[in-house]
């Protein structure tokens, strides 16, 4: 009887398995990444690719040093991908040090999970990281994005596939799963966390759904599973139209880690515009932010107003007449830096580093007397001369705050201001350099008086 329930469930699993290989692009893979937690979706993943997948498995694992007993996961880990003859690269981190501001423990672990793992693809020449989200974690994801007041985006829950990540089990349910692994005679570690309420996932899993199954619909959970499938299929299709849109509004303007031409965001259609926020954040690779937090975003972008707007993990949408501009805290640096260039008077040739913000300034007194100036970023362009009086050899460099300068009033703060005796200079000022050309300020060359 357990030899036919095994080859039962097997030939299930291994039917679907195929199928989300194949719809994921994955299943012709000859290598691929899978992260390996020991618990039982992750250990059921392995074992199944294992039986029914040609390719080669290499497995990862983070030690996130958030539990006591998280070392006890990775022996186990790697202990049996010993036995199974797999490759396993294990890595031990302390999360709760590594967060970043506005990060919640989770989200700082899955940022060092993902880190981790996509640099384990890279050195190995991997194409996909596979991870073991069932499709329990489908229907638990969707319910607490319809209880945030989530659209058609949040009810799709978790793509199959973005970009090299891929769910091979997703259209498996957790106890089909732990069942395999009772069947096969392999065991697996549980995570006690999974059982505290103090989490408002598990309250879903462990409470919600199980009364709701109980009480109004014994398949709730493969209804709602469909409805994700179908959000999906709509969600791709409005997603698609990023590729074109993004390009179309994005006009770079350094430090702005992106930029967007104001006008034009402005006349996208509020759906348009709430898909290209979502896929800027998706390409900064920030938290996403839930249906009123987008909304608003497309509110005050449209107003023409200006407006500041935090994101999550310290970065902000800033917009002003002209552009929409992406910036990662500080958004001022209020610092004064003092540059004494005594020592340089009587070493011609030599320079002075100086690092200001985002900026490299590089103060030098060339050989010749040739007045000029110049700054390197992406490509070599002309200044025009600015004569330090340095017989004052006191230089400051202190925030851009001129009403009057051409650098749009967002970004003033980031831009340094040269001052000494003898005047000032900012990247941009001068009729020989455009602002919309300036990148990182590389040198200025300083020439002695007389």
């Amino acid at each position: 009887m357990r030899c036919e329930e095994l080859a039962c469930l097997e030939k299930s699993l291994g039917a679907r398995l195929r199928a989300a290989g194949e719809e994921q692009g994955w299943w012709g893979a000859s290598k691929m990444i899978v992260a390996v937690s020991g618990g039982g979706d992750s250990v059921a993943m392995g074992a199944l690719l294992r039986r029914f997948w040609g390719g080669t498995q290499i497995w990862g694992h983070v030690d996130h040093g958030i539990r006591e007993v998280s070392h006890r996961d990775s022996q186990f880990v790697e202990s049996l991908a010993r036995a199974w003859g797999i490759r396993c690269f294990v890595a031990r981190r302390n999360v709760p040090c590594e967060r970043l501001k506005g990060e919640s423990i989770e989200m700082a672990a899955r940022r060092v999970r993902h880190e981790f793992l996509e640099g384990l693809a890279r050195s190995e020449g991997c194409g996909y990281v596979a991870t073991a989200h069932s499709m329990d974690d489908q229907v638990e994801t969707v319910m607490l994005n319809l209880t945030r007041g989530a659209g058609i985006w949040g009810l799709a829950g978790m793509p199959h596939r973005r970009g090299p990540w891929v769910r091979p089990v997703i259209a498996m349910r957790r106890s089909e799963l732990r069942r395999y692994l009772q069947l096969l005679g392999v065991e697996w570690v549980e995570d006690e966390t999974n059982q505290s309420r103090d989490y408002v996932r598990n309250r879903v899993r462990l409470d919600l759904i199980p009364w709701i199954e109980d009480n109004l619909n014994p398949a709730f959970s493969d209804r709602i599973f469909d409805l994700s499938v179908e959000c999906l299929k709509n969600r791709l299709i409005i997603t698609s139209r990023r590729g074109a849109i993004l390009p179309w509004l994005r006009r770079p303007f350094y430090p702005a880690r992106v930029t967007w031409d104001r006008k034009r965001a402005a006349s996208l259609s509020p759906q348009d515009l709430a898909e290209a926020l979502r896929g800027e954040g998706a390409c900064l690779k920030l938290p996403s932010l839930d249906r009123v937090r987008i909304q608003e975003l497309v509110r005050k972008i449209r107003d023409k107003g200006p407006f500041s707007c935090p994101w999550k993990v310290g970065w902000w949408v800033v917009g002003d007449r002209e552009r929409i501009y992406f910036l990662k805290e500080p958004l001022a640096y209020h610092e004064v830096e003092r540059v004494n260039l005594s020592e340089l008077l009587n070493n011609p040739g030599s320079n002075v580093d100086v690092r200001w913000g985002p900026w490299l300034i590089r103060f030098d007194i060339p050989t010749t007397r040739t007045p000029d100036a110049s700054f390197r970023g992406g490509s070599n362009l002309q200044l025009g001369y600015v004569p330090l009086d340095l017989s004052d050899p006191d230089v400051f460099i202190k925030p851009l705050d001129e009403s009057s300068c051409p650098v749009p009033r967002p970004l003033r703060p980031l831009y340094p201001r040269v001052l000494s005796s003898a005047g000032e200079w900012y990247p941009g000022k001068g009729d020989a350099i455009s602002v919309s050309m300036c990148a990182i300020i590389a040198r200025v060359r300083l020439m002695p008086k007389g």
